[in-house]
């Protein structure tokens, strides 16, 4: 048994490929209560599992054993509860976010330092958090939120974690400095309704760099190459911005390669302002001032600047201060996909 009782299968327990192995029940320890209302969900499996199996059908059995202790061990350690496991794929419930982060980055480092067997090489593991409201019975979770994280999952990489919108925000404001979510876009999932805003755990003893996501039709296969976008680049992250939703919207705020920003647009103007939106040491939210839309104020309406970003007024002495360009360019989405081809799309 390893900590929080969860039962460790032992070398060689496991001898089938992945394929043909059943759906099963794992054993819960004492204390482990399968959480309820809002639920993170976890959802992991091997990159190239297939393939491993058929090449190295001799070493595998072992070194599946060995990930399902690094596994179990993680979510013990972080309460989870694993409800099911199908062949080398876990599912996991959390009650809360950060526990389901802080399982996921132990998995991943746990892996990452174990000394596999060098016909292997390394054992990858895609992970996926998204948090809801399923429904629970018998045991077993059901609705649209395992869906979802199901398909978020399908699009990662080996070593990759990945959370969604509704789990970013969870954790967001209670996650130590040394771990960051890199914003990846907007995506659309395989048989999901809405596009997904897609976010990487970064942790500095972690690999960060993969691939660009394996999604089904990515947010901008949706744009025309010629419709007009704004287009900004922080810390090697690009992301096009419609002018049309920039338009209709008048203020975007955003953040981008760790950078809170604000496009302000006007409805019958295709030139955008790209401003940092941070003031006397504060980060804001912008928007136009509903009595004068000439200028730009806080959603506390106690600062305004002008559309430019110059400072103007505040209230009762708030101490702040102009609000710095940012450069943006005004180019072809066709023009700007073939500059930049890993970039995101901002969708409402």
């Amino acid at each position: 048994m390893v900590n929080g009782g969860l039962a460790t299968p032992q070398p060689g327990q496991l001898a089938s490929a992945p394929a043909s192995a059943p759906v099963a029940r794992p054993a819960y320890g004492p204390g482990i209560v399968p959480p309820t209302g809002t639920v993170t969900f976890l959802f992991t499996d091997i990159q190239g599992s297939t393939k491993l199996w058929e090449a190295h059908p001799d070493v595998m059995p072992a070194a599946l054993a060995r990930h399902d202790a690094i596994m179990r061990n993680a979510i013990a350690a972080h309460r989870g509860y694993l409800f099911k496991t199908v062949g080398d794929a876990f599912y996991v419930a959390f009650s809360t976010a950060a526990a389901g982060i802080a399982a996921a980055i132990r998995a991943q480092h746990d892996l990452s330092i174990e000394p596999w067997d060098p016909r292997i090489k390394q054992i990858k593991v895609r992970m996926a958090l998204h948090s809801g409201a399923p429904e629970f019975r018998d045991g077993d979770y059901f609705g649209t939120p395992l869906n979802r994280v199901a398909r978020l999952l399908a699009v990662g990489h080996g070593g990759q974690i990945l959370v969604s919108l509704a789990t970013a925000e969870l954790v967001r404001d209670v996650l130590p400095p040394e771990i960051t979510l890199r914003d990846l876009g907007v995506h659309r999932l395989k048989d999901v309704r809405f596009p997904e805003r897609i976010h990487q755990v970064c942790v500095p003893f972690l690999e960060q760099d993969f691939p660009p996501l394996l999604t089904v039709a990515s947010a901008a296969a949706d744009l025309n190459a010629r419709e007009l976008i704004t287009g900004v680049v922080i810390a090697n992250q690009a992301r096009a911005y419609p002018v049309s939703v920039l338009q209709r919207r008048r203020v975007v705020n955003d953040d981008l390669g760790g950078v809170p920003i604000a496009l302000v647009c006007e409805p019958n103007d295709v030139h955008a302002v790209v401003l940092r939106r941070q003031s006397g040491g504060r980060t804001v939210t912008l928007a136009v001032d509903e009595h004068d839309n000439r200028y730009l104020t806080n959603v506390e309406q106690t600062v305004w600047w002008d559309r430019e970003g110059k400072f103007v007024t505040s209230l009762r002495g708030i101490h702040a201060s102009d609000l710095e360009r940012i450069e943006g360019v005004l180019e072809w989405w066709g023009a700007w996909k073939e500059r930049y081809p890993q970039t995101t799309v901002y969708l409402e």
